[in-house]
């Protein structure tokens, strides 16, 4: 019924930043990153679904991890961690604090397929907001700060995983 700005345009606009910035990065020698950007989540996670399914055993065991951000702008929100795996959750939390919140990963969002193919998963949640699937999930309602600290932390854990790989 809305834009999406916080949902999902949130965590498109993060992953678009995070490329930006380890772009110019080296990471270690045969390690790729792989940004994606899912469509119909909302109608039975079609996007990551249809991906995962085209994916070769040998290509699913090459994802070393998957990282969900689904809506990482949320006004006067908190970066939560999924609890999700144990690597991906303690890089997360050096970058957001031993004390930053956990959220169930649960089974409606974009990590689902990846989760049921093996691969490991988490991420950062800052919360719904009143905008939720309405009108007002506009750009005023991003809250940019927590936008920022949701992508730093995710894309210093990206580099972390990469790096241990």
């Amino acid at each position: 019924a809305g834009p999406g700005l916080n949902d999902n345009g949130s965590g498109v606009a993060a992953l678009l930043e995070i490329a930006e910035e380890l772009g110019g990065r080296r990471i270690p020698d045969g390690t790729a990153l792989r940004f994606a950007f899912w469509g119909a989540e909302e109608i039975g996670l079609v996007g990551s679904r249809d991906y995962v399914d085209d994916l070769s055993r040998a290509e699913r065991r090459r994802i070393a991890a998957y990282l969900n951000l689904d809506m990482v702008g949320t006004p006067d929100g908190e970066p939560a961690v999924y609890d999700g795996d144990a690597a991906i959750e303690a890089s997360l939390r050096r970058r957001l604090g031993r004390d930053a919140p956990e959220r169930d990963l649960g089974g409606a969002s974009d990590h689902a397929p990846f989760a049921a193919a093996g691969v490991p998963v988490g991420g950062v949640f800052t919360g719904l907001d009143d905008c939720y699937h309405e009108r007002c999930d506009t750009l005023d309602n991003v809250d940019r700060g927590v936008l920022t600290r949701s992508a730093r932390a995710v894309g210093a854990a990206l580099v972390d995983l990469a790096r241990r790989r």
